[in-house]
């Protein structure tokens, strides 16, 4: 894949991914997560199996830039959060007007 970070790049930041894949949750395995952040290739998807819900002063406004270039404004929280397999992840939830949350795990650290 072009465009990839130099083996230079990735010593010096543990934290950057060569690329990223992005799934939807029938691809969730808490294995997949932790062997694609061995070969540095970061992961998004939804959290199959979400737990408690985050306290709404967790969640803020967060202006957002779609692919298409709009910006739209979200109510987002993150946390870092240790899957029952030990590896960490990024979970970030999203909370609607209705109340509705959706949770993405993801191990794009940086981002």
């Amino acid at each position: 894949m072009p465009g990839q970070p130099s083996a230079e790049a990735l010593a010096a930041n543990r934290w950057l991914a060569r690329f990223t894949i992005i799934f939807d949750w029938p691809g969730y395995s808490l294995e997949y997560f932790a062997q694609q952040w061995e070969q540095r290739i970061a992961v998004i998807t939804y959290h199959k199996f979400p737990e408690e819900l985050w306290a709404t002063h967790e969640f803020s406004r967060q202006k957002v830039r779609l692919v298409n270039g709009e910006e739209v404004e979200l109510e987002l929280a993150e946390r870092d959060v240790c899957l029952r397999n030990g590896f960490w992840v990024r979970e970030v939830r999203q909370r609607e007007e209705t109340g509705h949350r959706t949770s993405m795990l993801s191990t794009d650290y940086q981002r």
